[in-house]
């Protein structure tokens, strides 16, 4: 480098304005000049030596922040917790206990496992389904809003409550006609919604057993399609259905009046829709379907909110965080995609499991997902 230049550069970072170049149209014919006497090239710089400082005063040191509090699209890093392999074939459904200390699992294996999140242990399998015929694939299972119970439909057509402590059978319902593909939970835990590969969806009295509503708005003239998903809303009075005929539908818990008393039909998707969720303040439903997409839209009126398209394949899950502000998708092309639930910003994706991922439930905390898949695992991982 030119001793010219050199000095040239060291008066313009000079902190006494006084000691600087006067204009910087005297650095631009300095720099012009330095050009046409040579060409610059590469070097080898030794580092300054240390040298006291002109007495000044510095201008006060800005604290450094970490990349991540600034850098906008970068992924927070995501950790695994833990990968339960106790099923040997494929798990369909997984639910926290409300406590946090447990998590359920259901599989085709005809099994309900317990695992302690804590130890990462199988504490319970519940064999109540297995049949020697081979049909009692769980699908679906839920915890009671006290933690005491699960209830587990499969296919071979019955609803089963059982104590989640002891595994022993409390109550069985009997659908008779179809497999039994979903359930759900009132918040109050005094009945049971569960939906039917027949498009029917009944409520159940949880402690006399009797059917107390049977929804038919899913059964339809051309075929009576798979209710693959329920949900209530967290006040209780209204249910959510997600079916096979791409419709999501909202209907009075425990009103019967008929075929016609939907609350509201949702018809945003083009392919059948697999999974839905209430967020928790009641105002709103994700749901995802087979068209690769999740939609949010307003519970009361039915318009359609955000749109969320970055799976590459369809959406088998969706769960909303009990904190409101974080939606989970789980899909085929064997991901677990975390969102924003009103701007629908990307946060990050979980690639995990090696097959599709059937389901995604949050802790009640927020801090953690789990996740199930066909690759016969449960994964549990840190929530961004």
């Amino acid at each position: 480098m030119p001793s010219g230049l050199e000095t040239l550069i060291m008066q313009m970072v000079e902190l006494d304005a006084r000691d600087r170049p006067s204009s910087m149209s005297y650095v631009k014919q300095e720099l012009q000049r330095f050009a046409t006497q040579s060409t610059l090239k590469p070097a080898y710089i030794a580092p300054p030596k240390s040298q006291p400082l002109a007495p000044s005063t510095p201008p006060p040191a800005k604290p450094a922040r970490a990349p991540a509090a600034y850098l906008k699209g970068v992924p927070p890093p995501i950790t695994r917790l833990a990968t339960y392999r106790g099923h040997f074939k494929e798990v369909y459904t997984v639910g926290w206990s409300p406590d946090g200390k447990y998590i359920a699992s259901g599989s085709g294996d005809e099994t309900v496992q317990i695992w302690d999140f804590a130890r990462g242990a199988n504490v319970l399998t519940y064999c109540g389904h297995r049949h020697k015929v081979g049909k009692g694939l769980v699908q679906a299972i839920m915890w009671s809003p006290d933690g005491k119970y699960i209830v587990s439909g499969s296919w071979d057509k019955t609803l089963r409550i059982w104590d989640a402590y002891t595994g022993h059978t409390i109550s069985t319902f009997r659908s008779y006609y179809e497999l039994v593909e979903s359930v759900a939970w009132s918040p109050d835990g005094r009945y049971i919604a569960s939906g039917n590969r027949n498009g029917i969806a009944h409520v159940w009295n949880v402690t006399s057993g009797k059917k107390v509503r049977n929804f038919l708005g899913h059964c339809v003239k051309e075929a009576n399609l798979d209710v693959v998903s329920l949900a209530w809303s967290p006040d209780g009075s209204r249910i959510a259905s997600a079916s096979w005929d791409r419709t999501v539908k909202i209907w009075n818990a425990l009103k019967n009046t008929g075929k016609n008393n939907d609350y509201l039909i949702y018809r945003g998707h083009k392919a059948e829709v697999n999974s839905l969720a209430w967020s928790p303040d009641g105002s709103r439903i994700a749901s995802g379907g087979r068209d690769n997409v999740v939609h949010v839209w307003d519970a009361t009126k039915g318009e359609l909110l955000l749109t969320y398209r970055p799976h590459k394949g369809y959406v088998v899950g969706v769960a909303w965080s009990p904190d409101g502000t974080r939606i989970a998708s789980a899909g085929a092309d064997q991901t677990v995609r975390i969102w924003d639930a009103v701007s629908a910003r990307h946060i990050c994706t979980y690639s995990g499991h090696t097959a599709r991922v059937n389901a995604v439930a949050w802790s009640p905390d927020s801090k953690r997902l789990a996740s199930a898949s066909n690759d016969k695992t449960v994964q549990v991982w840190q929530a961004p």
